[in-house]
């Protein structure tokens, strides 16, 4: 049966197991949306140590990328400081609300994933 969410958005509700996927192997940036379904709501914001916080994007007012600082997200009332290698890919969903998470990685990445994001360390600040 089609819920809600489905009927007047157009976009699927994600499954238990969507989202568990997700929570197994890791990735910098994500999103259980599939590729036609818009744009994400909310920004899930995951550290290593389990904590989350997630954030309207309707309150993104600035996305900015340094390749030697990382990424910096202005939010109405809040700062969000990215650091991390290989953070274009991250940057760019970030421009265009397509990341519904992003990620602290708790484990060292080997050198054969060194083309893929890695996100060291999310600084949130309250403005």
């Amino acid at each position: 049966m089609e819920s809600l969410t489905e009927k007047y958005t157009g976009r699927a509700v994600p499954n238990d197991e969507s989202l568990q996927a997700v929570e197994n192997d890791y990735q910098a940036c994500g999103s259980v949306l599939s590729g036609k379904q818009g744009h994400e709501v909310m920004l899930d914001l995951r550290f290593r140590t389990g904590d989350r916080k997630a954030l309207s994007y309707s309150y993104l007012v600035s996305v900015e990328f340094d390749r030697s600082k990382g990424v910096t997200l202005e939010f109405t009332g809040h700062r969000v400081e990215i650091r991390g290698r290989n953070l274009e890919d991250v940057y760019q969903r970030l421009l265009f609300h397509r990341a519904g998470f992003i990620a602290e990685s708790d484990v060292g990445i080997s050198d054969e994933a060194a083309q893929e994001p890695v996100i060291q360390d999310i600084k949130v600040g309250v403005q």
